[in-house]
């Protein structure tokens, strides 16, 4: 496990091992919001998937989004429209060395 690694568990994993955000983060470094492109999913939908309540998920998203590697976040908001499906995020896992591309 490099520095990186090491940092991003000590950090943000450990603390919530069972928590709602590290499965979140679980679904979103297995599933296609791993890739390049910006992950566009509702709250209610990535909820569903994901298994957690809406409120739960739109908190576990604010506190991925908090979280930075080396200067770069887990998870960004990258559009900000108008209406109930308006916020498109950017997962950069591949960028901080959580999983391969």
């Amino acid at each position: 496990m490099n520095a990186s690694e090491r940092q991003f568990y000590d950090t943000y994993i450990r603390p919530h091992q069972n928590g709602p955000a590290l499965k979140l983060l679980l679904f979103l470094a297995l599933g296609d919001a791993s890739s390049e492109e910006p992950f566009v999913l509702s709250y209610r939908d990535l909820a569903q998937r994901v298994g957690l309540d809406r409120h739960t998920l739109i908190h576990a998203v604010r506190r991925l989004s908090d979280f930075q590697v080396q200067g770069v976040p887990i998870l960004e908001r990258v559009e900000k429209g108008r209406g109930r499906k308006s916020s498109v995020y950017a997962v950069h896992l591949p960028k901080v060395g959580v999983v391969d591309k």
